[in-house]
């Protein structure tokens, strides 16, 4: 019996994986951003020269689909809003370190997407990378975490023990202009930081993304994967930042959020959902 309900538990939560709608940002002319599941993607198109042999043409119009699918990968990166504060291309603009690292991944990227050959000759193939891992090392800030959430708004009696064991944090930023970001940040009405750069370890961050972003509160509790099966759910009730990528919350919602102030695991594994519109 045991056996069987945790087939159907594993299936269920394999079925919510595959089924979540995704948040995209479309970058024109060049490709879109999926934060759903932190992925970056772009199609390349290749022609063929006639003024090669036939032998060699189809190879050709091969490699100019995947220098083309690169060339829209990197425009595609660029317009990614890394912090509230800036964006990818600011980065790579200010760091020709960070520039060189991040092109060296593109360029060095294996293909896995079968090429589509099509009926004129020409060759379209895509390419998709994820904003963690390889890129996010490129791309986070080089200081991350050490710092523990402070919530001086609280009465010094307030007991910030777990009445339950939460499992994640959906911050719903559904009724703000709150737009995505790889290092978005939330903070409480006086500034104060309660969920971000600061207090997220680098090393989860490249593995797992700062945070990942749903459409709704019911697919966001869907996403087993990343919250859990019992995620705090609290509101955020304005963006902040030059860019709108950051949070605010209310005073009363701080204490909701004190009550996962001590449970690492929800920061040192970004097991965090942010909603938007």
């Amino acid at each position: 019996m045991f056996k069987k309900a945790t087939i159907i538990a594993v299936a269920l939560i394999a079925l919510a994986g595959l089924s979540l709608a995704q948040v995209e940002q479309q970058v024109q002319g060049a490709g879109m951003v999926d934060w759903t599941t932190q992925a970056v993607k772009s199609t390349g198109i290749g022609a063929i020269n006639p003024k090669l042999p036939p032998s060699a043409q189809r190879k050709n119009a091969l490699r100019a689909a995947q220098l083309d699918a690169m060339r829209n990968m990197m425009e595609t990166l660029n317009g990614v809003l890394l912090t509230s504060e800036t964006t990818v291309e600011n980065a790579m603009m200010s760091s020709d370190i960070i520039k060189t690292r991040v092109e060296g991944i593109v360029r060095n990227f294996r293909f896995t997407s079968k090429p589509r050959y099509m009926s004129d000759g020409s060759v379209e193939i895509d390419m998709e990378m994820l904003l963690n891992q390889k890129v996010g090392d490129a791309l986070y800030p080089e200081t991350m975490g050490g710092k523990t959430p402070t919530y001086a708004n609280l009465p010094s009696n307030f007991n910030s023990q777990e009445p339950e064991k939460y499992t994640g944090l959906i911050i719903d930023a559904s009724g703000t202009d709150a737009v995505p970001a790889m290092v978005p940040n939330v903070l409480d009405e006086s500034g104060e930081g309660i969920y971000g750069q600061d207090f997220v370890p680098r090393e989860a961050a490249v593995k797992n993304g700062v945070a990942s972003y749903a459409k709704s509160v019911e697919e966001a509790r869907r996403n087993i994967e990343r919250v859990g099966t019992n995620p705090l759910i609290i509101m955020a009730v304005r963006s902040s930042g030059l860019n709108k990528a950051d949070l605010v919350i209310s005073d009363g919602d701080v204490e909701k959020a004190a009550l996962i102030a001590d449970n690492t695991d929800i920061y040192d594994n970004c097991k965090v959902i942010i909603v938007v519109k």
